[in-house]
């Protein structure tokens, strides 16, 4: 039966390019993230875009503080809990996306099966943030951590 079900993805897989489609999506998805990177207010708040495929993380500098003053990635000008900032914003607008819990990592991780046009959406989200002046008043919930059910 498990033999069965594994080819029937398989096959799924090669009937609906399901490969083809995570490798365009991946390279929309990077894009969107390199032109963000690009901005000259995010640029400095960026410190690394990684993943492969459509798992992808953008680690931010995290707010200086005693805690952390010898921390060479810290910025003072960096807004506390970044990350869990950004997911809440983006969260508003309809878009979940996963914090870690220590460092300020935002991960995208959306279906394999991702449309053009709602990795479009991603892209609009996250320009649309004002960073890093919007994202320093925000109100966070209790933990301030989202995750993609």
């Amino acid at each position: 039966m498990s033999c069965a079900a594994a080819i029937a993805v398989q096959e799924t897989f090669a009937e609906e390019r399901i490969l083809d489609n995570v490798a365009a999506r991946s390279s929309q998805l990077f894009d969107a993230l390199s032109a963000l990177r690009k901005k000259p207010s995010v640029s400095p708040l960026i410190l690394d875009v990684r993943g492969q495929g459509l798992m992808v993380g953008v680690e931010f500098a995290q707010a200086k503080s005693a805690a952390i003053a010898n921390d060479p990635f810290a910025r003072s000008d960096a807004p506390k809990q970044l990350a869990s900032r950004i997911a809440t914003r983006c969260l508003d607008k309809g878009m979940l996306l996963l914090t870690t819990s220590i460092f300020e990592t935002v991960r995208f991780i959306p279906p394999l099966n991702v449309s053009e046009q709602e990795m479009t959406e991603v892209s609009r989200c996250l320009h649309h943030l004002n960073f890093p002046h919007q994202l320093t008043n925000d109100r966070l919930g209790d933990s301030g951590v989202h995750y993609l059910l």
